[in-house]
């Protein structure tokens, strides 16, 4: 009985180590790709090999150094994730960059109606055929609403770049928000293609979808955008 308590109190320690390992893990990958746009990938480099030899040396004495390496390994990995994501030519919408495309994709994040034009953030699948997942920014005159899935025609551009030194970066705004590209349709129509899988941004922008039309049916046009704008 005795051993018995032993194995299990053995097995609980060694599940609350991995548990701590992983929690660390996650938080360093997170910090790196925060830290990436602030203090710049070459210091990140800097200090992540730094820490790397310390910690190798380290190893050779103390096992437990082992975790603060698999940490500089994954803030390092994060910061470089994020420095790819920001990089135009790493989508393989660039491609197609100025040519005539059909894309077919996803309403992911809640429509934004601008006159008679619609705005929507598209998880593409489909370019011309070729499976992609990408997210395109789409300017049209149909209506869709959250989740439907449509084909959209016209010609992809890049995002706009930033105009002046001191002036509004808007090519980093949407890398950053993870559109690669804009396209402006002049041909839409709703899609027989279902496209499933969710993450925790399409559950997000699900429930923002369901608060907005709340607002819109319970206020004026000036009080629901006001409304909109602080959500």
């Amino acid at each position: 009985m005795q051993h018995n308590k032993s194995f299990y109190v053995m097995i609980i320690a060694y599940c609350g180590r991995t548990g701590c390992t992983m929690v660390i893990i996650a938080a360093t990958f997170a910090a790196g790709v925060y830290l990436a746009d602030i203090a710049g990938f070459g210091n990140i480099m800097l200090v992540c090999m730094s820490g790397l030899l310390v910690t190798g040396v380290r190893l050779c004495l103390k096992q437990r150094a082992f975790i603060a390496m698999l940490a500089f390994c994954a803030f390092l990995t994060g910061a470089a994730a994020y420095k790819f994501m920001m990089l135009p030519e790493f989508y393989k919408s660039s491609a197609y960059i100025g040519s005539d495309v059909t894309v077919t994709g996803r309403i992911c994040d809640v429509p934004h109606k601008t006159g008679d034009i619609m705005s929507y953030t598209v998880d593409v699948r489909d370019i011309n055929g070729e499976s992609i997942k990408e997210n395109i920014y789409i300017y049209s005159d149909k209506s869709f609403d959250f989740g439907d899935t449509a084909e959209f025609t016209g010609k992809l551009k890049s995002v706009p770049r930033k105009m002046n030194e001191s002036g509004f970066d808007s090519e980093r705004y949407y890398l950053r928000r993870g559109i690669s590209a804009r396209l402006t349709a002049k041909d839409t129509h709703k899609s027989d293609t279902e496209i499933s899988g969710t993450s925790i941004f399409f559950i997000s922008n699900k429930i923002r979808n369901s608060i907005d039309k709340i607002i819109d049916k319970y206020y004026t046009q000036n009080a629901s955008a006001a409304a909109k704008a602080v959500l």
